[in-house]
């Protein structure tokens, strides 16, 4: 009875033990985790509205880039983000979230659309849980090049 105690006791510290170990990286990555989600939309945002980003480009002057190019506006409860030209006048196009429900779980993305919201510019997933063989491939360039002029609807 006490060796069973005893055993009991040893695997709630080895737990406890290691539950608190990854919570420790968790909180001390959670600063770097959503610099990383804000970069990766910034990127995304630059590719629908075909802003030509060097893939070796520093966090910091992409974040100069964005700010340079990009203004973003809540419309409806939405973030709406409008691209310009290097003049800073001139729009470029505007980047419109766009997302639902994927197989395995929501899918959420970016779609670029030409300053008169006729035509697509682009169309760019950032988040999803799909699987690589079938939804996640969703990223690759193959799938989202098949959006690439195509006419806009509207959107309610």
């Amino acid at each position: 009875m006490k060796k069973q105690a005893l055993s009991i006791v040893y695997m709630f510290l080895i737990t406890l033990f290691f539950a608190s170990l990854v919570s420790a990286v968790k909180l001390l990555n959670d600063a770097k985790i959503e610099a990383n989600q804000i970069v990766k939309l910034q990127r995304i945002i630059l590719k629908v509205l075909n802003i030509p980003v060097r893939e070796t480009i520093s966090d910091d002057n992409l974040a100069r880039l964005f700010t340079a190019q990009i203004k973003d506006i809540q419309t409806g409860g939405r973030t709406l983000y409008i691209g310009y030209e290097e003049d800073g006048q001139t729009i470029r196009g505007y980047a419109v979230p766009v997302g639902g429900p994927g197989f395995w779980g929501p899918v959420e993305g970016m779609v670029g659309v030409t300053p008169d919201a006729t035509k697509v510019i682009a169309l760019a997933f950032y988040k999803h849980n799909e699987t690589p063989g079938l939804g996640g491939r969703i990223t690759e360039d193959w799938f989202s090049d098949q959006f690439k002029t195509c006419h806009s609807i509207q959107l309610n």
